[in-house]
């Protein structure tokens, strides 16, 4: 049987086929004969056979379309070389009288042709010779083009080369420059930074000079300073009980007299200070009567000298007697 066949337009479910298919029974529908499995199976057969009918007609009408286009460019080939052909035809009869002039100039051209070919090979001779000398030119030009190029290209690879230098050099000419001239100015600063240092170099040697002739001098060679060295070297021999020492110097000495004078202060800081009055009393009414004796004592010399002066003057002749003699 055809599965097509059992296919009715419109249905949807089973029960368009058979509307006995369902009954109720107890609450269920019955199963008949007809299996639901082979009808989803001869469903399913007849989808595939259409879907591949379909397809073969699809098929045949693109080939039939193929053919109506093949056949039309057919005869518009056709038609093509029909037209051609005619064509040919007819350049071949309107051009076969001109054809046969050409080919009768030809010939009257290659006679006048063999003839210039004779008058070629007597001067074939001349052109070869003419020919040596020129490859002789050839080969010497070739050679001064070869050393002209090889100038060239020397000259092109020297001036690549002397461009940078030449710019370096312009550069570097530049900065020496600059430089030369900041060397230049620092050459005038210190120039007039040293002849200001020798002016006051000059002026420092000059001071220098005067103190050291007049206050160097005074401080420490003048006879006030002897005097005071030689008073000094005196009381600290006199308080330490030492003997001179050419290396003694005020400085040392004036520091040892002032450390016993320190240390004496501090002694008599400690000691009684009534008993220390008294000693100081003690000690300047003897040095008062010390010094009265000296005041009377240079008294008495001043008489001495004058009494000592009246008795030579009274041993001598009078100036007037000795004036006259």
């Amino acid at each position: 049987m055809d599965p097509e066949s059992c296919v009715v337009p419109g249905l949807k479910t089973i029960c368009d086929v058979d509307d006995t298919f369902y009954k109720i029974i107890e609450g269920r529908p019955l199963r008949q004969h007809v299996d639901v499995k082979v009808y989803m199976r001869n469903l399913r057969d007849i989808t595939l056979y259409r879907a591949n009918a379909a397809y073969i007609k699809d098929q045949i009408i693109q080939i039939d379309t193929n053919i109506v286009d093949e056949s039309k460019l057919y005869d518009e080939i056709t038609e093509l070389y029909n037209e051609t052909r005619t064509n040919f035809f007819t350049f071949v009869r309107e051009n076969y009288n001109s054809a046969k002039k050409v080919q009768d100039c030809a010939e009257t051209k290659s006679a006048e042709l063999n003839d210039m070919m004779k008058q070629l090979d007597g001067l074939s001779f001349v052109h070869v010779n003419l020919n040596n000398r020129i490859l002789s030119l050839a080969s010497s030009f070739g050679t001064l083009f070869r050393q002209c190029l090889n100038y060239m290209q020397i000259e092109n690879y020297s001036a690549r080369i002397l461009k940078p230098v030449l710019k370096a050099r312009d550069k570097l000419e530049s900065v020496i420059l600059s430089e030369a001239n900041e060397v230049t100015g620092l050459i005038e600063y210190y120039e007039t930074q040293v002849k200001w240092m020798e002016e006051k170099e000059a002026e420092y040697i000059a001071k220098f000079n005067n103190l050291l002739f007049t206050k160097f001098h005074e401080l420490y060679a003048s006879y006030d300073a002897t005097k005071l060295f030689t008073c000094i070297q005196y009381i600290h021999c006199q308080l330490f009980d030492v003997s001179v020492d050419p290396k003694d110097n005020i400085t040392t000495m004036m520091l040892n007299i002032e450390k016993l004078f320190i240390k004496l202060t501090s002694d008599l800081d400690y000691m009684n200070q009534n008993v220390i009055k008294k000693v100081e009393n003690e000690i300047f009414s003897s040095d008062i009567r010390m010094m009265k004796r000296a005041v009377k004592a240079q008294r008495s010399l001043k008489e001495f000298d004058i009494l000592k002066k009246s008795l030579i003057a009274s041993f001598q002749p009078p100036r007037n007697k000795r004036k006259n003699n």
